[in-house]
């Protein structure tokens, strides 16, 4: 179960989310986090271990 705590949670971690304007496409981005995180029984998202590929994109997208 998706809770609003988890959202704003997700939210503050990253804040380009705001950025996404299709709110349907936002929701979708943060509950594919959320269930992540869940899923994978960390504490907490800062405990998700990057994989190489993810770290690149990411870097793509800041460097934007």
């Amino acid at each position: 179960m998706i809770t609003e705590s988890d959202k704003k949670y997700v939210e503050s971690l990253f804040p380009a989310l705001a950025e996404i304007q299709n709110s349907n496409l936002r929701e979708k981005v943060i509950g594919v986090w959320i269930e992540a995180w869940k899923d994978g029984n960390y504490e907490k998202i800062e405990d998700v271990h990057f994989w190489e590929p993810y770290s690149i994109l990411a870097q793509e997208t800041e460097d934007r």
